[in-house]
């Protein structure tokens, strides 16, 4: 089978789904994506924040304080799923990060594709950009 991500990207992709059971949702959707890429302090949403940040504003720790509250806003089960399957949403924003680095000539989606795809979601993006994470400024 050929290899269309890096393990960096396939490793967000199952921590996204393993929050999405987590916290009770059958779904994986594109907040859980988002949130599993802001969630590590050496990861690529981390250093995107702190390469905007300036001495007012944590902006990744607003980030993941907005991203934690869309995701407990969403209804979930009792009990919870065993496993968490992608939602259109979240299989959407890959086929974006797929044409994205198709785009750019890389072999591999990496997460820097994605991240970029998650503009393409209303929810993931309207949180970034209350966040100062404008899709033009993290690229």
């Amino acid at each position: 089978m050929e290899r269309t991500m890096t393990d960096a990207t396939t490793n967000i992709i199952q921590e996204a789904l393993h929050l999405a059971r987590d916290n009770g949702h059958a779904l994986a959707e594109p907040i859980h994506l988002a949130a599993a890429i802001f969630a590590k302090d050496d990861g690529i949403g981390a250093r995107v924040c702190t390469k905007l940040e300036n001495s007012n504003v944590d902006i990744l720790h607003q980030t993941r304080r907005g991203l934690s509250r869309l995701i407990l806003k969403k209804p979930s089960q009792q009990p919870a799923p065993s496993e968490a399957s992608p939602s259109s949403g979240f299989t959407n924003v890959l086929k974006k990060g797929h044409q994205l680095a198709k785009a750019n000539g890389d072999a591999l989606m990496a997460l820097d594709h994605v991240l970029m795809a998650l503009y393409d979601d209303k929810t993931v993006a309207t949180e970034l950009k209350q966040n100062q994470l404008e899709k033009k400024t993290i690229t």
